[in-house]
Formats: C-alpha cells, structure tokens, sequence
C-alpha cells in the first residue's frame, strides 16, 4: 500500500489521504472580433468573464482567439480524410494526421463546461473565422452521431452557453428572427444540435446610431453581463468533470476490491461537500481505511 505521500499516478490508492473532487469549472471564450479592445462583444464578453472570475475563483478559463488561432484547413483533403476514418477505410498517414488535426480542435471545445462566444454581426451572419472554427469542431462521433434507426443525436449534455453578440442595425434577440439575421439563430441551432440546450444571450444592438445611443446600449449589455455572471453556475451544479472522476474513483474502488478479495471490505463512504468535494472510503480491517484519491 502507497504511503501517505503523493503519488506518481493520481489515480492510485494510498493509506491517510483525501479524496477530493473540486466543484471546478473549464470556461471557454471564443472570441470572434478582430477589433480586440475596440470590439463592442469583446468589452462585455471581458466585463462577464471578469465577474464570474470573482465568483467563481477555482474555475479554469479559457479563450480562443479565433483571428491568431492556428485552426486547420477544412478542405478537400481533410472532408476526404474525415470520411475514410469515420467510414473505416484504408486511410494513409497525411489523411490521419489531418483527421487528427481536427479532432484535437474538437476535443479541446468538447472538454469545456461552459462557453462564452462574443460574436459581431457581419454581412448578416458571423465573421468567416468562426464559421470555420465550427466546421472544423463539429465532428460525427465527437459531439454528434447518426444512426438509421436514431437519426441525428447531440453527444454533448450538461453544458452552459452565453452569447454575446452585437450588430449594426438593431436585430433583436427572438426565437422569431428577423428574416435578415444569420447570426443569432445560427448559433443557437448549431448549439443545439450538439447537445447545448441552456443559451444565455446578451446583445447591443444598434451600434450604427449616435453615440448617446450606443453608449446608453453598451451600459446596459454590460449590466446584463454581470448579471448572467453570477448566474452562470448553479448553486447545486456540479462539473462533468467531477461526475467523470467519481466514476473513475468507483472503478478504482472495483479494482480495489478485485485485489482484496482476501479481506472484508464494507461498502464505500461518500461524502460530497460544495467546498472540498468528494471524499471516497473504504473501510479494512487492520488499515483502518483506504481512501481513494482522485487525479485533477
């Protein structure tokens, strides 16, 4: 049995330590305006982040700069790649690369609790380089699957979006869009589609106007977003990914148990606290306890 010292492998049992599965939270900004701190979505998307920072101080986020972000081409040679994986052919070396070039840019988004987009409008619809961050993201067997008796299936669940958008004419936030607006009922369809069901939506709009107007609507978007910050998580929410180390610590509690079969080992205590997490335990006669700890 491993001492009470750390150990090389997070997930490996040792004597006298704790388990912990913190209630932490990965966030993730993309954000999809070149203008950086001239860009109306950007200001709101940093005043959000900022106050939910403070809230919630434990929580990792992230952001993506959609105009410096390297994403890879999704051209002829990547849809070709893309197919003669999913579809089990004999595929080369460059077209698994490709394949997995893409599946890394999925993966990373996939991993995320929460998103926070900051989207302008243009031309009616989202700036070019988000479009093909989506279509590089969105990925049969990834974030959606398809079957002929199923039909389509989102893959994601237990996610949280807030968009943040804003627009030269005043396109309002609806689920009766205005026939003119690609932009928000886009994404929230996209969203949908891969399993992100509970959107948040901040909007400025209109940002063609005199100043007194646009400030006025700025103020308020900014009020807005500190106001869906502090409601960004729930307060009996728990990350997914602390639901995947509770099963990891219960399959490792299995293992245990397969390794002591020699000895009586009553069922395990858990014990879940909003503060420290989750402390797995298992009671062994002559070792007092075992408890499992679990990686972060």
């Amino acid at each position: 049995m491993e001492s009470a010292g750390e150990s090389a492998d997070p997930l490996r049992c040792s004597s006298n330590r704790k388990v912990r599965c913190n209630e932490m939270a990965a966030v993730l900004h993309i954000e999809a305006s070149p203008l950086k701190e001239r860009s109306h979505t950007t200001a709101v998307a940093r005043a959000f982040l900022d106050a939910y920072r403070e809230a919630n101080p434990a929580d990792e986020i992230e952001r993506i700069d959609l105009w410096s972000e390297p994403l890879p081409p999704f051209d002829a040679a990547t849809i070709e790649a893309k197919f003669a994986v999913l579809r089990k052919k004999v595929f080369s070396a460059e077209q698994e690369r490709r394949w997995r070039a893409v599946q890394a840019v999925s993966r990373r988004f996939n991993a995320a609790d929460k998103y926070v987009f900051s989207v302008p409008m243009w031309n009616f619809g989202v700036p070019y380089p988000l479009k093909h961050y989506i279509d590089v993201v969105t990925l049969a067997g990834e974030n959606w699957t398809w079957t002929r008796g199923e039909g389509y299936r989102a893959l994601l669940s237990g996610k949280r979006a807030t968009l943040i958008y804003s627009s030269a004419g005043a396109y309002e936030i609806g689920e009766t869009a205005h026939a003119d607006d690609f932009q928000k009922p886009y994404l929230r369809r996209w969203l949908r589609f891969i399993g992100v069901h509970d959107i948040s939506e901040i909007n400025l709009a209109p940002t063609l106007a005199e100043a007194q107007v646009v400030a006025e609507r700025a103020r308020e978007a900014q009020l807005r977003a500190l106001a869906l910050a502090r409601e960004f998580r729930a307060a009996d929410e728990r990350s997914p990914r602390c639901h995947d180390r509770i099963a990891r610590a219960q399959a490792l509690v299995d293992e245990v148990r397969e390794q002591l079969d020699s000895r009586h080992v009553p069922e395990v205590s858990v014990r879940e606290n909003p503060h420290i997490g989750i402390e797995l335990r298992l009671g062994i006669p002559d070792a007092h306890e075992l408890i499992v700890a679990i990686g972060q």
